[in-house]
């Protein structure tokens, strides 16, 4: 899932949200709500060079609902979160934050 910025931006981390298990009756997710049926348990997040794209993290073995990744500072106006692993064979992200100073 690719997201273009509007200009350039610098960032630090990566705020990942997916499906809860109880999808039909969700809850607000805290940063320990967990998930045993849907879910990304691994992805990379990656920022635009102006030439190549550059892995700024790996995620892997997740189980979290709401995943924070930080990373180094990294200037840039679009990012990508790669899905590399998943529960229940779909990647099911409801939502990326993108953060920075």
């Amino acid at each position: 899932m690719q997201i273009n910025f509007n200009g350039t931006k610098t960032i630090d981390r990566v705020v990942v949200l997916r499906f809860q298990d109880n999808y039909t009756s969700p809850i607000e997710p805290t940063d320990s709500l967990t998930f045993n049926t849907y879910g990304v348990t691994g992805f990379t997040v990656q920022g635009w060079n102006g030439s190549t794209w550059i892995t700024l993290a790996t995620v892997s073995g997740n189980n979290l609902v709401k995943r924070t990744v930080n990373f180094a500072a990294f200037t840039t106006d679009r990012i990508r979160v790669n899905v590399t692993s998943v529960l229940a064979g779909y990647s099911r992200i409801v939502e990326i934050e993108a953060w920075g100073n």
